[in-house]
């Protein structure tokens, strides 16, 4: 009788035992994803914010001066670079501030212009 409480003790222990592993170890793989899913989204955060900046500084403008042109601080102005948050809207306002087209081009015929005049609300400032 002893000897099988023993073994069902041994037996449930090693249950629990395996049961906590594999909850951590579900646990980590979850957490693998999630981190590699935000790496993703920060990476191509960054490609657009990083161009919109090359952009920028060939023109010679600054982030206080778009920051203006959105009516924002220059604060939340760098908040939008860093998460890449960029409409529609804001993507031609920039293009047109740094005096750039914004286009969608298929097979080198055809070309879609996007410009302020395809603004939904035009922001104070803004060319037609």
């Amino acid at each position: 009788m002893i000897i099988l409480q023993t073994f069902f003790i041994t037996l449930s222990t090693d249950i629990y035992t395996f049961l906590i592993t594999f909850y951590i170890f579900l646990i980590a793989m979850v957490l693998f994803v999630l981190y590699n899913e935000f790496i993703k989204t920060k990476e191509g955060a960054s490609m657009v914010s990083d161009k919109i900046k090359g952009l920028l500084s060939m023109r010679g403008k600054k982030y206080k001066e778009l920051a203006s042109l959105f009516g924002i601080s220059e604060q939340a102005m760098r908040n939008k670079f860093v998460r890449g948050s960029f409409s529609a809207d804001e993507l031609i306002m920039i293009a047109d501030f740094v005096g750039c087209q914004l286009a969608f081009e298929m097979d080198d015929t055809q070309k879609v212009l996007l410009t302020t005049a395809d603004l939904r609300n035009p922001l104070p400032g803004a060319k037609e």
